[in-house]
Order: C-alpha cells, then structure tokens, then sequence
C-alpha cells in the first residue's frame, strides 16, 4: 500500500511492495511500475490486472476536482490470474 503523485513517483510506502515488484517491475527506486503509470493516464480508479498478472487496486485523492495523487497496492495473484 502506498501513496504517489500523478506522475507515479512514490510519496509514502505504508506497507512495502512484494519483493516480485521491487526486482522485477520498478524501472527506478521510488517510481511505481508502467502498468500503473498507464492505469493512472485512463482515470486511475479501480483495481487492474498487471502484466505479470497480479491484481492491484487505486484510489485517487481528489480535491476540487483535481487528481492530486493516489492511495494504491494490493499486488495480490487471485485465482483467475495465478
């Protein structure tokens, strides 16, 4: 679970990314991976399957109408996706 901006750099982690996300989907420490950037670019709101298949959830933080980042993880494989 953690907390980003728009632009997906990574403001706050509440719980750390699974170690299959750290090494494998992160293209730089402290970004989140391209699935989410791209999730974020159509709206953002909802869950989403990755392209390793695992299930993730976002919440976006709106003020005024304006997105100003986003509470987001779970990265969880359900059974449809394992």
């Amino acid at each position: 679970l953690f907390l980003t901006d728009t632009s997906g750099d990574i403001l706050l982690e509440f719980i750390p990314s699974p170690d299959f996300c750290t090494k494998v989907c992160l293209e730089r420490d402290g970004k989140v991976c391209p699935d989410y950037i791209d999730h974020f670019a159509s709206g953002g709101e909802g869950s989403f399957v990755c392209r390793h298949g695992l299930e993730n959830v976002t919440l976006p933080i709106i003020v005024e109408d304006e997105v100003l980042g986003y509470i987001a993880g779970m990265q969880v494989y359900l059974p449809d996706t394992e």
